[in-house]
């Protein structure tokens, strides 16, 4: 929940002008977690600061069980904001559980969750207060990280709201409670959200994922976190990753919501980001389409691909994102707009010589019409203008579509197309 409101309530043809931007695979902290993206269910854009209870999460973890996500890869069940109501002052300052909400502590739903082959997150903030003014972590990261060890914990999320705004005072803030997960001797996944593109520089050395972006709450912020992304693709890597905010799905019921169409291209292009994948979505509730969406193999391997590549931007007709990022600290307005008539496309080197596009139409209005033709293709590959025969997949549209010269075509207002492209032998078709 990283920069929401803190009062929340519930045609025209495109051809690409080819930029290649190289994608580096760099290590992030050396804790053995996250060698692919995670991926997983965040409750904050679902139950928000409400109903967040031991029975919800229960029938959380139930629910990814029934619906097949766990089985699609889908592991941690993260409990945001507004678990914790005080610390206890003669136990060593150590944070204390709603006792309503978690009558019998948060080590029972622990032992609920990992009992069903899933694991359990929780939420904390690097100031003296959380978002929604529950007990941060500021001067207690020891005495929290061991008390989150002890009740097995998996996966911590540390935010930035009521904190310092200054740079090295904030790296140095979350570089304390790395330390302290660390002394633990548990295994504790470490996401960072600190809602700016500058946090990604340092990312590998403090956490296993970083947030790059203020919170995903409409079509607007997913193209930006498209734009973020776009700068910061290079600092992500097996063991740490560019973190763009969870997955809002099409589901009513949620505080926010896409389209469905905007909703499989958020997917699409978190899948070739090598985005860590966390549905926001309402897990108990959630559409056949979403579900279809999330749990889709051949676009889960595009993002879960073992060479943990990054993503490149072969081209963008959209204008310089100009939007104000607020400072640490502070809890911006999330303002709703509609995205720029634009589109881009975007591609991810795979394993076996493959390679995945993913073509956006960002225009909440209009049909755009784009392609990736020979040239997008052999940049895509890397091949350095050598151009090779590539048979295509389209996978939204589960077609074979044979050796082909270009991929992409008409694009209904915020859709996408995502294709997987596979050599083969002899000289390109023209």
């Amino acid at each position: 929940e990283c920069d929401k409101i803190a009062n929340q309530d519930k045609s025209m043809r495109t051809w690409p002008i080819l930029v290649l931007l190289f994608a580096i695979n760099v290590h992030g902290l050396d804790n053995g977690l996250a060698r692919l993206p995670p991926m997983g269910y965040n409750t904050w854009n679902d139950f928000g600061c409400m109903n967040i209870t031991a029975a919800n999460v229960r029938l959380i973890a139930d629910r990814m069980v029934e619906n097949g996500m766990r089985d699609a890869g889908y592991e941690y069940v993260n409990i945001d904001d507004c678990w914790s109501v005080k610390r206890d002052k003669s136990k060593n300052n150590s944070i204390v559980p709603d006792p309503k909400a978690f009558p019998d502590g948060i080590k029972a739903v622990s032992d609920y969750v990992h009992a069903r082959g899933l694991k359990l997150g929780i939420y904390t903030d690097r100031g003296m207060l959380t978002c929604e003014k529950r007990p941060g972590s500021k001067g207690h990261e020891e005495v929290d990280a061991q008390t989150f060890a002890e009740w097995g914990v998996d996966f911590l999320k540390e935010d930035s709201c009521y904190s310092t705004p200054n740079h090295k005072a904030a790296l140095d803030e979350y570089a304390e409670m790395r330390d302290a997960l660390n002394k633990t001797g548990r295994p504790i996944l470490f996401s960072l959200c600190g809602w700016r593109e500058w946090y990604a520089t340092p990312g590998p050395s403090l956490g296993n994922m970083w947030r790059v972006t203020p919170d995903v709450i409409d079509w607007f912020g997913v193209y930006r976190s498209a734009e973020a992304m776009k700068h910061v693709a290079k600092f992500g890597g097996p063991g740490g990753w560019n973190d763009p905010d969870m997955l809002i799905g099409s589901t009513e019921g949620t505080f926010f919501h896409l389209t469905p169409d905007q909703a499989r291209s958020q997917f699409s292009l978190w899948s070739v980001f090598g985005a860590p994948l966390l549905v926001g979505s309402s897990m108990l509730d959630m559409s056949e389409f979403d579900l279809g969406t999330y749990t889709d193999r051949e676009a889960l391997a595009v993002n879960q691909d073992p060479e943990g590549l990054q993503p490149v931007l072969l081209f963008s007709d959209c204008p310089k994102y100009k939007g104000r990022v607020p400072g640490a600290g502070q809890i911006p307005s999330a303002v709703q707009k509609p995205a720029p008539p634009c589109t881009h496309v975007w591609s991810r080197r795979l394993s076996g010589g493959r390679v995945a596009v993913v073509t956006v139409n960002f225009d909440s209005t209009a049909v755009r019409t784009v392609y990736c033709d020979l040239q997008c293709i052999s940049d895509a590959a890397q091949r350095n203008g050598t151009n090779l025969r590539y048979s295509a997949r389209d996978v939204w549209a589960k077609k074979d579509l044979g050796v082909v010269a270009r991929v992409g075509g008409d694009l209904a207002p915020g859709a996408a197309g995502m294709y997987v492209l596979t050599p083969e032998g002899g000289a390109a078709v023209s």
